[in-house]
């Protein structure tokens, strides 16, 4: 599309200057412009004129540059700009790029020629946009301040006894979305996230994405977990007769499988421990710690901490009788 300018910049201007830095020239309104870029670059159209109508530009907002009492302002009509957003300065008479690059600390040059100039901001925070430019021997400027934002998608996992806890770790002021494998979990637009194990389907693992936005300056990430199986009903014996001379039933043993973490301790009725394991396949024989004296018929009191991947610890208490 043509770059068009306003029918009043060739007029004059009946404003007097109060600003003796940055003199306004009364026969000239309008001399700058900022232009808020989109992610494709202008295309600039050259003629040895340099006519004002063959300058192609994004379909874009403008920031006019005002005439004032006292100078040049610009009038922002949206002064928030996204990590690596394009900006469009453009002079209508002759720019001195060298005091632009100089001024515009922490801006990036992307593109331009000798009026026109794309800019982005690699970092967040908060800048000045200027523009100098020279008239007839007379140096003007116009500037304001501009924000540069970056929401940043990133977020924490952590598996409970019956779910997947997810926080995200840039808390600020901004919009959410969860998704779990493409899909929006129930709208959520919270920072943190609880998912139970039952909404993954009993599938083994899954995609979580966080996408943020602010603005409309948007971010994502996604991170596959692991899901815990489906855990069996553990067996957990009340009784088991080694001085019965049987064969049968002789130890007393709580097996669970594949378990990151295992650790048993069974105690007599005076808090004396007579076996600990942490092995889950090793069983209780009714003697102390399996090599030492026999322990006496009575009912003994256990107490297992034990873990699977990608879950919480659990504990498990309850007593069992020896015969």
């Amino acid at each position: 599309m043509s770059y068009e300018t306003d029918n009043h910049l060739s007029q004059n201007s009946n404003h007097s200057s109060s600003n003796t830095d940055l003199p306004l020239n009364q026969a000239h309104r309008n001399d700058l412009e900022v232009t808020k870029a989109n992610k494709e670059n202008p295309i600039i159209k050259r003629d040895d004129a340099f006519n004002q109508s063959s300058i192609e530009t994004p379909s874009t907002k403008t920031f006019n540059a005002n005439s004032l009492s006292n100078g040049l302002s610009i009038n922002i009509i949206d002064s928030i700009f996204c990590v690596g957003e394009e900006v469009y300065l453009h002079a209508y008479y002759q720019p001195i790029w060298e005091e632009i690059i100089k001024q515009n600390q922490g801006a990036t040059l992307i593109n331009g020629n000798e009026r026109n100039w794309i800019v982005s901001y690699p970092k967040s925070g908060k800048y000045q946009v200027v523009l100098v430019g020279l008239k007839n021997g007379v140096k003007y400027q116009v500037s304001k301040n501009i924000i540069i934002e970056e929401p940043k998608a990133d977020f924490s996992v952590k598996h409970t006894s019956n779910g997947v806890a997810l926080t995200a770790r840039n808390i600020m002021p901004m919009n959410y979305k969860w998704s779990i494998n493409g899909i929006e979990y129930k709208n959520s637009r919270e920072s943190s996230l609880f998912i139970p194990y039952a909404d993954f389907g009993n599938k083994p693992k899954a995609i979580i994405q966080l996408e943020v936005k602010k603005g409309k300056c948007t971010d994502s990430k996604q991170s596959e977990i692991q899901l815990p199986k489906e855990e069996k009903e553990i067996f957990i014996p009340n009784v088991f007769t080694p001085t019965v001379e049987d064969g049968k039933n002789d130890c007393f043993v709580i097996a669970i499988e594949e378990t990151t973490f295992y650790y048993l301790i069974i105690k007599n009725r005076n808090g004396n421990i007579v076996f600990e394991s942490k092995k889950s396949e090793e069983c209780w024989n009714g003697a102390v710690n399996n090599i030492g004296p026999k322990c006496a018929q009575d009912a003994y009191f256990y107490q297992l901490i034990y873990q699977k991947e990608n879950q919480e610890k659990k504990t498990i208490s309850g007593k069992v009788q020896l015969f």
